[in-house]
């Protein structure tokens, strides 16, 4: 989560044209986790909360707490068919699903890249400015103290 780098947790936004109505939406929401423990890929449900935008039409799922895997997982939210707008209607024969990636202990943080960009000081003077970007949060002094230029 964002300020909490470690606390990691899947966060899916839904969108719908119409206020959903939500006992349906809920009971068909499936989240599973899919760890690869060696060469074996283990399927598990994973527990969710499920928060509405004031209108109802958008669901925030968000997964319980997901500790850094060893190796790389996938998160499937899948929505079954039959859910309907809180105004009425028939269902959805639709079954919305998609994939989360979530990094493993070995590709969790890494440098994404690196870029100068010319920028004015507060004299107004152009500087030269390296700019760095990283897969997850990083203290700016860690890193000063590791850079050499």
């Amino acid at each position: 989560m964002p300020g909490q780098p470690k606390i990691e947790r899947v966060v899916a936004t839904v969108r719908f044209s119409h206020p959903i109505d939500t006992v349906s939406l809920e009971k068909r929401i499936k989240l599973e986790y899919l760890r690869k423990d060696s060469l074996v890929e283990k399927k598990a449900p994973l527990s969710y909360t499920v928060a509405y935008d004031g209108m109802r039409s958008e669901a925030y799922i968000t997964s319980d707490v997901l500790a850094i895997p060893p190796k790389d997982s996938r998160v499937v939210l899948k929505i079954e068919k039959g859910f309907r707008s809180s105004r009425g209607g028939r269902g959805s024969d639709s079954e919305p699903q998609t994939e989360i990636s979530v990094p493993g202990m070995f590709t969790y943080f890494r440098s994404n890249g690196m870029r100068i960009e010319i920028v004015r000081n507060e004299r107004v003077e152009p500087e030269q400015v390296l700019m760095l970007e990283f897969t997850a949060p990083v203290h700016s002094d860690e890193v000063q103290k590791k850079l050499a230029v």
